[in-house]
């Protein structure tokens, strides 16, 4: 039996795992929100997150679950390369995705840094060389 304390009083109980190939056990009860959450992705569940960005994102995922070696390590892939969407955008992730898939690349760094570039790209579009202010004459001032 296995007793977890805190300040003297008991937590938690559970018979001992005997289960010596795994290593480790983990009780779902005993795990955070955000890790319950995280430990139950599914290939489903990857595909329906990417499926609200966009199709190329979908497209990515699907690679990325067939290419890992077991099924908990694609999803958990996935669901790391899904974070683009919260880090940037859905819409540059996307966009990124599309780019990846003319160019037959599927990898979250090269991903990431078309969506870098992009980024920067519209800044520098959308940022004027003077920036407007009431100092600048123009042209019509010179004659």
């Amino acid at each position: 039996l296995v007793e977890c304390y805190h300040n003297n009083i008991c937590v938690a109980k559970h018979v001992r795992s005997t289960d010596t190939r795994r290593g480790k056990s983990t009780i779902r009860d005993h795990m955070p929100i955000a890790h319950k959450e995280y430990a139950s992705i599914s290939p489903d569940k990857v595909r329906v997150l990417a499926k609200a960005i966009g199709e190329a994102t979908v497209t990515i995922v699907n690679y990325i679950l067939h290419d890992a070696p077991h099924e908990e390590i694609g999803c958990k892939r996935s669901y790391g390369f899904l974070k683009l969407a919260s880090k940037y955008s859905e819409e540059q992730l996307e966009f990124a995705c599309k780019e990846a898939l003319n160019k037959n690349i599927r990898h979250y760094e090269y991903i990431e840094t078309i969506i870098k570039a992009h980024a920067v790209e519209i800044i520098s579009n959308n940022t004027p060389a003077i920036p407007l202010h009431d100092n600048i004459r123009g042209s019509e001032y010179y004659h």
